[in-house]
């Protein structure tokens, strides 16, 4: 009995935290994750690369459906990397991958060697106003070394709406009109090459946005693609000047590797915002109305 008062109070001070609430989670571990199907029958998606082997029985996980980030996005120019708000488009996609709205989705990636497709494909679910999408740290990995079975499970087409949220994400417009406010944070999550002027995915012009500073996304995992630890992670981004007031704006290319860097930003209860155009659209525009800087 003294066991389970305590289990019971430690529950509900967590509960309680500042900022955050169990409800808002976006980042479970491979053991959540596992329960999750084997409670809630979960789906997973997998949003590794286009690699056939990804998609053999003895490579896969049960429930799971191979997907692609880009999939719920504009389809072409400047707007490829915008997540689609055409309810019909996205209602579809929803369909063909069987999402569901009281059904917990699982997203899973290949941690060590991917570009963040499964935080995106989160933060796409989350921006749509799917409220169960969860990102499984470590990728398909931790969530197979937690025992998840290869079981095959009927699968229903989806039937799940999308109803799109403001909260995490934003235009070039609006960034342009938040430039230089003091709580601010815009954050170029890509290479240090990127951030100095080099165009390797396609953009229009090199640079950054003006103010921006820099953080690789990659700086908040291990070598296996694993999350640092959370005192590490909050240190890094104190020293942006990021704190519990700030705004934090996240960009890359495309709104990939930015899309992850939210996810995880906002599981740890900051305010977060995906630019999901990115570079892709901010240089396709005026360079007078948008500009850029290069060092």
């Amino acid at each position: 009995m003294k066991q389970k008062m305590l289990q019971l109070l430690l529950v509900t001070s967590l509960l309680f935290l500042p900022g955050i609430a169990l409800s808002e989670n976006w980042i479970l571990n491979g053991e959540a994750a596992r329960k999750l199907i084997d409670e809630k029958n979960a789906l997973v998606l997998d949003a590794r690369a286009d690699n056939w082997k990804n998609r053999l029985w003895w490579n896969s996980i049960s429930n799971s459906v191979a997907v692609k980030w880009r999939e719920l996005s504009d389809q072409g120019g400047a707007s490829l990397g915008k997540v689609s708000l055409d309810q019909t488009f996205t209602n579809e996609v929803f369909q063909r991958w069987g999402v569901h709205a009281n059904q917990p989705v699982l997203v899973v990636a290949d941690a060590e060697n991917g570009w963040g497709e499964d935080g995106r494909i989160v933060w796409s679910l989350r921006t749509l106003g799917h409220q169960q999408a969860y990102l499984v740290d470590g990728g398909f990995q931790a969530l197979k070394a937690a025992g998840a079975s290869k079981a095959s499970k009927p699968r229903l087409p989806g039937s799940f709406t999308a109803q799109p949220v403001e909260d995490w994400h934003i235009t070039a417009e609006q960034i342009r009109n938040q430039l230089g406010q003091s709580n601010l944070v815009l954050i170029d999550t890509r290479e240090p090459r990127e951030f100095a002027g080099e165009t390797p995915y396609g953009e229009s012009r090199g640079g950054h946005i003006p103010g921006s500073v820099h953080l690789h996304y990659r700086e908040l995992t291990d070598a296996k693609g694993r999350l640092l630890p959370e005192q590490q992670i909050r240190q890094k981004l104190q020293q942006l000047g990021v704190n519990e007031n700030s705004e934090v704006i996240a960009y890359c290319t495309g709104g990939v590797r930015a899309g992850w860097f939210t996810s995880v930003l906002h599981d740890l209860g900051y305010q977060a915002k995906n630019y999901d155009g990115s570079m892709w659209d901010w240089s396709s525009r005026s360079a007078a109305e948008f500009p850029l800087t290069v060092r």
